[in-house]
């Protein structure tokens, strides 16, 4: 039975270096990766007075390209199947839950995203997906 690949995306050189090792995987289990990206939930009791639930909805789907944009097309030249999708909330929930509403083989992930302390190896979201996921995790280092 095929499963597929989580692979969460912040843009950063880190994803975009742990989707090429996930792509060798998919090509080898011959399965689909599923191409996460988690932006914040800006929706807030007060966010209505500044601004409108569309332009919310049309910036939370700007940025999400923006960042899933390159890993695009990394998959598109790679020719294994795939799909995107992109959650609203705090990247390690996101990703665990994405996990098991998917019941993914595995994630595989960067090390570090965009959010990433210098000098720590692994970043608070990595680190938090590692302890609490449904399924086994890769974490692939930039170098």
């Amino acid at each position: 039975m095929a499963r597929d690949i989580l692979v969460p995306t912040d843009g950063s050189a880190h994803a975009d270096h742990a989707l090429i090792t996930a792509i060798g995987m998919a090509q080898a289990f011959k399965e689909k990766i599923i191409l996460l990206n988690v932006q914040p939930d800006f929706t807030a009791i007060h966010t209505e007075r500044f601004v409108s639930d569309d332009e919310i909805k049309e910036y939370e789907a700007d940025k999400s390209q923006e960042e899933i944009g390159q890993a695009d097309k990394i998959l598109k030249q790679s020719g294994v199947n795939y799909t995107v999708k992109t959650r609203f909330g705090g990247p390690k929930e996101e990703i665990i839950e994405e996990a098991r509403d998917s019941a993914v083989r595995c994630i595989v992930m960067g090390s570090r995203g965009l959010g990433g302390v210098l000098g720590s190896v692994l970043g608070s979201v990595s680190n938090g997906v590692v302890r609490e996921a449904p399924c086994p995790v890769m974490i692939v280092p930039k170098d």
